[in-house]
């Protein structure tokens, strides 16, 4: 049959296990002269659950640098700086034996693209449905402020109204 490098009689070789597989096992790669890749899907798939937590953690300081020109041991020392927690709702940031599980998120102006802090999602998410505003986040405490005596729908229904 020749080389295993190229497709014959839509068979492969994978170049990882061995194992001669129909070509619908291997992912679609137009660089490569027969058109599927090397190493088969289940080969791939082994090697990146082997590897997916160096995988991911590359992954997360690539867009640290690409979204925020951060380094990762500037987002570290910023941790650091706020004890491990939100800026504004001091939620500690989750993490397993040393290991970050759960990052908070960097907050930034969106006009200037200054950093400001590491927020939680909730507290970055909320930043961001009021635009950043402080007259509407003005407005929502003051709001707040004049309901924190109103009644809950359940303390509304024991009410009786006597005319």
């Amino acid at each position: 049959m020749g080389s295993w490098n190229r497709v014959v009689n839509d068979v492969k070789k994978c170049s990882k296990c061995g194992v001669i597989k129909s070509t619908d096992q291997f992912s679609k790669q137009r660089q490569n002269k027969c058109g599927v890749r090397a190493d088969c899907k289940e080969c791939r798939k082994r090697e990146y659950d082997q590897h997916r937590h160096v995988i991911l953690a590359r992954h997360k300081v690539y867009k640290l640098k690409q979204e925020h020109a951060l380094t990762f041991a500037a987002y570290m020392n910023l941790l650091v700086l706020q004890h491990g927690c939100c800026a504004i709702c001091g939620t500690r940031c989750n993490t397993k034996s040393g290991k970050l599980k759960r990052r908070l998120d960097v907050d930034h102006d969106h006009i200037t693209g200054r950093i400001r802090g590491l927020l939680c999602n909730n507290c970055n998410t909320a930043l961001g449905k009021v635009k950043d505003s402080v007259v509407i986040l003005e407005r929502m405490i003051t709001y707040l402020k004049q309901n924190e005596n109103a009644l809950t729908q359940k303390e509304e229904e024991n009410v009786t109204v006597q005319c």
